[in-house]
């Protein structure tokens, strides 16, 4: 996982992330690294999203998100739950993981994106303007 190290909404996000990794699947690195130039991340693009790459490919954004959702444990967990309590209330949860949310969650993930100013006040960063770093 790459991610913006100097945004705050980024910094909690990953240390929210972390927290729900107990198995320690995803290992989380600063976007401005070597390491994030070496895989080919651009500063502007970890600029606008976080960035993950799994597998040899990259996911960003609302896909780096849902990556995130199948590696945490509590997610399996809350499926399990919602079974036991009705078969139909874990159909929320296929339908979240499901391609057919994914138009849903990628407009979800930029508009966090673009207001992480103002759901976090003192600590989050500016999204760059497009076209300049």
């Amino acid at each position: 996982m790459f991610y913006d190290h100097d945004c705050g909404f980024c910094t909690r996000s990953k240390r929210l992330a972390e927290s729900l990794d107990w198995l320690r699947q995803m290992r989380w690195v600063p976007s401005a690294s070597s390491e994030a130039a070496t895989a080919g991340i651009q500063p502007a693009e970890s600029g606008r999203a976080m960035q993950m790459v799994s597998g040899g490919k990259r996911f960003a954004g609302f896909h780096a998100v849902k990556r995130i959702a199948l590696r945490v444990p509590i997610t399996w967990i809350g499926i399990a739950a919602a079974l036991w309590i009705s078969p139909w209330f874990a159909l929320l949860f296929a339908f979240l993981l499901s391609p057919l949310f994914t138009p849903v969650g990628e407009r979800a993930y930029a508009w966090i994106a673009r207001n992480r100013r103002r759901l976090m006040k003192g600590g989050a960063c500016e999204l760059p303007k497009p076209g300049k770093l």
